[in-house]
């Protein structure tokens, strides 16, 4: 096996020197599952859920579970047992459930066989579609798993833990006759009533599906400990950065004119330098270059004072922005007068909005360029409008395009649908629009917001695998409170998070009504300032930029795994132990990030990880820049210029690695470390020839 660089990560770092995960003497395995999903045979065609799901109701939800046991082969299995993670507050302990094993009928049948992102009743290997059990052919019941713990449920803010657990001689027999390193595991449910839940792969560690294999040796490996890979073979290519417009009105300050919310505010026309500098800090300096702005009242009007007349247009273009697109939603008199059966009880948009509502958006959009001499370069159809049903979404995005063709606008591209989690609702809506192959060819962009739910794996696999000149942009996240580093960890858990998962124009929201510590900005200022503090960056604008800065516009993203944490999903809650980035950058180098989730007052703040990157094993020698926040000796945020006060800053260290070992780091609760790689003559020419 080839060397592969490996970046120890800890709050205080162990340096790995091999391939991970690391085998220590024990000949124990504790093995994470490598895939999972949910089937149904009453929803034959469909992918089902985040959790896991058994039930042996005319529903027939069952569970795939794939576990790579390669690590043991050659090796006399003494015992194994599957832990599962309970997830219902009314788990009945009563409960019980079949185990069956998917046969290995080919060296890789079991690894290939199924997708979790793809897997349905009716592709699912050994389904039985018409029962609650699998083909006697194709698969051969282990034993039955007990009901186990009934979740604690004391903490209402807290996830309810519980535990199933089956452990058999049967089980030991699989592991000891697989014959291609992958055993596939099934489980349905055998007795009780309704839904049981479990926890998936993507759940924090204490609840994802785990085998624990003991062996006579020698050897053993534990991967609940974190493990990363920065795995071979670009993904997508990162295309920008930005932010939102929180409205049609531009940068505002305290000034002379109310807006439409009676608020006393007023704009930089007459400071040009200051909203140079404020626009050059924002994107200039942080390689951003694109702007979402708001169409509001579908009328000019808002848009000349916010935008134009204040020279905000001009300043932005001047600080890199290349790329302004647009959001809206349809009017109030575009929706039907009552409900349709497919609109959730809610009024959706009318048959007549359904082809005037393009109309308008196109005419807009034809109408900045007339005016401000501005190609949007993109449309994103709603902002997180329930009222376009599943079904008419297809038909919008068609009579957009069609709207935008006859106006001589085929470049401005088409993005949807701006919903604001990774849940079924958006899922529903992609793939209502992917099952139509014309509205599929003429959506340019998928677009989401990062709040509940970020993106996950599943929507890469089956909406950007594999179809070229898909985009996936996340055009609106944030995180309150501007004086911690939490909120800061949070905004670039996000960043990471998205990234990982297929994201490649990342959109912080909001750009506007900034004060000196207003949550939602990254640059606050106090209006009354001086030249030398007026302007206040606050703690996310530093974590903003240096993810930025680390993975520029023209990086080639690499699919990040983790032995523990799958690919380490970074969701609204339970986020995962530690994340990490990985990407080559345009001119070559090497590109990574690594962040601690831990609080300042977590139980376990020093959490040890490594991390390898495939494709540096060949690398002799490299040189890099460590680069790292730390907090300043103040928290105080005050309106007024506070003289002690210091942000987030950042310190450079130069590191040299040799065969791709990076010195010891350490790194705090919510701290980010990137480094960034240098070439060391033509030693990098070798990484990935293109």
């Amino acid at each position: 096996m080839n060397k592969i660089c490996i970046l120890a990560v800890t709050c205080a770092v162990v340096i790995a020197s091999a391939f991970l995960p690391t085998h220590s003497n024990a000949a124990e395995f504790k093995i994470v599952a490598d895939a999972d999903a949910t089937i149904a045979n009453s929803n034959p065609d469909q992918t089902v859920g985040y959790h896991l799901r058994a039930d042996g109701s005319g529903g027939a939800n069952k569970i795939y579970l794939r576990f790579f046991v390669g690590w043991t082969a050659g090796q006399k299995i003494l015992s194994a047992k599957l832990t599962m993670g309970t997830r219902d507050w009314q788990h009945d302990p009563d409960k019980s459930f079949d185990v069956y094993q998917l046969n290995d009928a080919s060296p890789d049948d079991s690894r290939l066989g199924w997708d979790e992102n793809t897997l349905t009743a009716n592709n699912a290997p050994a389904n039985d579609k018409n029962g609650n059990g699998f083909d006697s052919q194709l698969a051969q019941k282990l034993g039955v798993m007990p009901g186990g713990d009934v979740p604690d449920n004391s903490n209402p803010d807290q996830k309810p833990r519980g535990t199933c657990a089956f452990d058999s001689p049967a089980l030991a027999d699989a592991i000891s006759n697989d014959t291609n390193g992958y055993l596939t595991l099934m489980i349905t449910e055998t007795a009780g009533a309704g839904n049981s839940c479990f926890a998936s792969r993507y759940d924090q560690i204490n609840y994802q599906p785990l085998l624990d294999i003991t062996t006579d040796g020698p050897g053993g490996v534990d991967m609940t400990q974190p493990t990363f890979v920065v795995t071979s073979g670009a993904r997508q290519t990162i295309s920008g950065y930005g932010c939102g417009s929180g409205g049609d009105h531009g940068i505002k300050i305290p000034g002379s004119y109310a807006d439409q919310n009676g608020q006393n505010l007023g704009d930089f026309s007459d400071q040009p330098e200051r909203m140079q500098k404020y626009f050059d800090m924002l994107f200039k300096d942080t390689g951003a270059n694109s702007i979402r702005l708001w169409m509001g009242d579908m009328d000019l009007k808002s848009w000349d004072k916010g935008y134009y007349r204040t020279g905000e247009f001009k300043a932005a273009q001047r600080a890199g922005v290349t790329r302004f697109f647009m959001c809206a939603n349809p009017p109030d008199t575009m929706y039907a007068p009552a409900p349709t059966p497919d609109s959730y009880g809610i009024q959706p948009l009318s048959d007549a909005g359904v082809k005037d509502y393009p109309e308008r958006l196109a005419e807009f959009a034809s109408r900045v360029k007339k005016k401000y001499g501005i190609e949007l370069y993109m449309i994103t159809i709603a902002n997180e409008e329930l009222r376009i049903t599943i079904k008419q979404w297809p038909l919008v995005v068609k009579n957009l395009r069609a709207a935008l063709d006859a106006r001589g606008l085929n470049k401005v591209k088409i993005g949807a649908v701006d919903w604001p989690s990774a849940d079924n609702y958006l899922w529903d809506r992609y793939k209502s629009i992917q099952d139509d192959p014309e509205a599929w060819k003429d959506l340019d962009v998928l677009t989401f917001h990062s709040y509940g739910i970020s993106m996950t794996e599943r929507y890469y696999g089956q909406f950007l695998q594999g179809q070229p000149g898909k985009e996936m942009w996340e055009t609106e996240s944030n995180s309150g409170g501007p004086t911690a580093s939490s909120p800061a960890k949070d905004i670039a858990g996000h960043m990471m998070n998205d990234i990982n998962h297929g994201a490649s124009t990342w959109i912080y929201h909001e750009l506007g009504l900034a004060q000196r510590d207003h949550q939602s900005e990254l640059l606050g200022f106090d209006p009354n300032g001086t030249d030398s503090d007026w302007l206040n960056p606050l703690p996310k604008y530093y974590y903003f930029k240096q993810i930025a800065t680390t993975f520029p516009v023209g990086t080639k993203i690499r699919r990040i795994w983790s032995s523990s944490e799958g690919d380490a999903w970074y969701p609204g809650w339970g986020a995962p132990k530690l994340l990490v980035t990985g990407g080559q950058r345009p001119d070559g180098t090497w590109g990574l990030a690594m962040l601690n989730t831990a609080e300042d007052d977590a139980s376990d703040p020093k959490r040890t990880a490594s991390v390898a990157v495939e494709e540096l094993a060949t690398v002799p020698k490299v040189e890099g820049t460590l680069t790292r926040l730390a907090e300043g000796p103040s928290k105080d945020f005050n309106l007024t210029p506070n003289p002690n006060y210091k942000p987030m800053i950042t310190t450079t260290e130069p590191i040299e690695i040799d065969y791709g070992v990076i010195p010891s780091l350490t790194l705090g609760p919510n701290e980010l470390v990137t480094i960034k790689t240098k070439p060391v003559g033509k030693s990098l020419g070798v990484l990935n020839p293109q």
